[in-house]
């Protein structure tokens, strides 16, 4: 697979994180079907849940994020080893290009997943509840959504910042 500007920045940003996947695949374990992941970029929450078995909807506004997420969930196998895209049993991730503020699905989902505190990045309150709105359509009834969110940024406590997560591609780091 070759990896763009716009993948590498969000694997560096994004993808040593799992400090929120428990969470998530606790939510998942008691959910009765389909899981919404809103912001999906390149895969790190839905391909998780997608190899513990769970049927995984990937929604990101960016076609570059959903095009890798298409790629990596056709080269996984249900233990995250091996390649066998064809198999039976095979992993279950559909990757939609759209944004969180207007959305339809064809099926409704039974949990939504607004990770890395999705809802707060959105620039106004207007903005908040067109994306609940659209959740609150996409949801089967007795659904859940399962937000982040961030109270307060912790004060600087004058050390250093901790480094950044790094990746080698093709010899540039």
């Amino acid at each position: 697979m070759t990896l763009n500007p716009a993948t590498i920045w969000h694997d560096v940003e994004c993808g040593a994180y799992a400090a929120d996947l428990p969470l998530w695949e606790e939510l998942a374990e008691r959910s009765d079907g389909p899981v919404l992941e809103l912001g999906c970029g390149t895969g790190r929450v839905a391909l998780h849940l997608a190899r513990r078995g769970h049927t995984v909807i990937g929604l990101d506004r960016d076609p570059e994020l959903i095009e890798a997420l298409a790629l990596r969930a056709s080269d996984l196998d249900p233990s995250g080893v091996g390649r066998k895209s064809d198999a039976p049993g095979g992993i279950s991730v559909k990757g939609i290009v759209g944004d969180a503020r207007d959305f339809e699905l064809d099926e409704p989902v039974s949990l939504v997943l607004a990770p890395t505190h999705l809802l707060q990045l959105l620039p106004d309150a207007a903005q908040r509840r067109e994306c609940l709105r659209c959740i609150a359509a996409a949801l089967r009834p007795g659904g859940l959504l399962a937000a982040s969110i961030i109270e307060s940024m912790p004060e600087p406590d004058g050390a250093a910042p901790p480094l950044s997560d790094v990746r080698e591609v093709d010899g540039w780091v």
